[in-house]
Formats: C-alpha cells, structure tokens, sequence
C-alpha cells in the first residue's frame, strides 16, 4: 500500500511491476522484466515512486528507483551487496534490509554508506549469544533508526527467501539492541508511521492495536473485531 493509501504496487507473474487503485482496480504496468522473490516493490514516502530490481545482462540484479508516471527505472548509484526485502524510511534517506545470511543492513538511499547492524545477525556465539538474527524486515522507523523485524533465535529455521509478512522484535540499527514496547501478548506487527508513531497488533486470546507514540509511550489503544481476526496487518493510513 501506498503511504498516501491510495495504490498498491505487486510483481504479476510475468514479472511486471504493476500499479493499481487500492481495491485492485485500473491497473498498468510501470516496469517489465522486475525481479520478484526477495525484490517487493516498495514505495517512496511521496507515493510517486517504487524502489525495485530489474534483471540486467549476464544474470545480474539492478535495484533502482521507477518513476511511477513515467515508468523511468534509474539504478541506484550504489548497489547494496546481498541485499534483500530492501525498505524506504519516510523521511526518504535511508534504506533498510536483509543480507542473504539473516543480517539487518541500512544504506543511504543511493545505496551508499551501507552499514549492517551490529551484533544482530553475527554467527560469534560470544558476541550474539541468543543467536538474534531476521532475513524479514517489516518496517522502518522514519529516520533508519529503527527497524522492526521477524526476530529469530538459537535453533529456529531462518524460513525461505519470501519475505514474512509479521514481526515481533523493533531493532535499534546503532547498536543492534532490542527495543522495549509498552504491550502485552505476542507481538505480530509492528508499522512505523511518518510522523515517528507505531502501530503495534498483539496477540493474546484476541488482537489488539496499540498506537504508540515516538517515545514509545501508549497513545491509544483498541481491540480489533474478531471478523479480521486472521488478516495480516500490512499497512496502516490514519483518517
């Protein structure tokens, strides 16, 4: 979804990037020959672009920025190594990802300056005792300073390449610390909003959401219906 609420951005399965009206609606296509699995589009803070990969000559991948209106794709001037399920913080800076070995990483949003976090996803027992690590980013804070993630620990099976559509864990991208959330219940989503607030949906006999502002602090809270019960929560537009 787009963070104005209005599109929705998918790979078809010939591996077109296509834009649509939110309810599926007017669709076109914005980019063909876009790498899928690993590579979502994902949307620039002004909803008029999507950050995407394109298959280039001898088997390589390019991410790069396409221009929704025109459907002008320009690589990025740094491609980020390894780099997976690749987010746009909202203030349009920064980048944040996945490596292929259950890293967290955060680029400049040319690509540059990449970084990965430091001791989450390090194999150094000593230096990462509980074995944290995530190949799924989920969302990211508005300035890269955050980044809430499928969290996974000691024995747990890292998953496949698809990128998990729930996180439980918010990761400090400075320090690779684990964030403290005001709630209650297993954590299963974690949105981070523009103006620095997140979304958290919780679970303990019946979802609840829990609007947290930039400290952290609880703003508000609701329990959700129990017709949405079994819906994945992906995007969040206040009124």
């Amino acid at each position: 979804m787009s963070p104005d609420g209005v599109s929705i951005a998918f790979v078809d399965q010939s591996g077109n990037v296509v834009v649509a009206d939110r309810d599926g609606q007017h669709r076109r296509t914005v980019l063909r020959g876009s790498i899928d699995v690993g590579y979502e589009p994902a949307w620039s803070p002004d909803s008029q672009r999507l950050l995407v990969a394109k298959g280039v000559a001898g088997g390589n991948v390019a991410m790069g920025i396409v221009t929704i209106a025109s459907g002008n794709f320009t690589p990025l001037a740094h491609q980020p190594q390894d780099a997976i399920h690749l987010l746009w913080s909202a203030d349009g800076e920064h980048l944040g990802y996945a490596t292929g070995t259950c890293k967290i990483a955060t680029a400049d949003a040319d690509g540059g300056n990449a970084r990965t976090v430091p001791v989450f996803g390090d194999p150094n027992s000593a230096a990462n005792p509980q074995r944290r690590r995530s190949c799924d980013p989920y969302s990211i804070s508005p300035d890269g300073s955050l980044i809430a993630v499928n969290q996974r620990t000691g024995d747990q099976p890292d998953g496949d390449i698809g990128r998990d559509l729930f996180a439980n864990t918010i990761i400090d991208t400075r320090t690779g610390h684990n964030a403290t959330l005001p709630v209650t219940g297993s954590i299963t989503a974690i949105l981070f909003q523009p103006n620095g607030d997140i979304l958290v949906r919780t679970k303990n006999g019946t979802n609840q959401l829990t609007l947290l502002n930039p400290d952290r602090t609880i703003k508000a809270q609701v329990t959700e219906p129990a017709t949405v019960k079994n819906s994945r929560l992906l995007g969040y537009t206040p009124n």
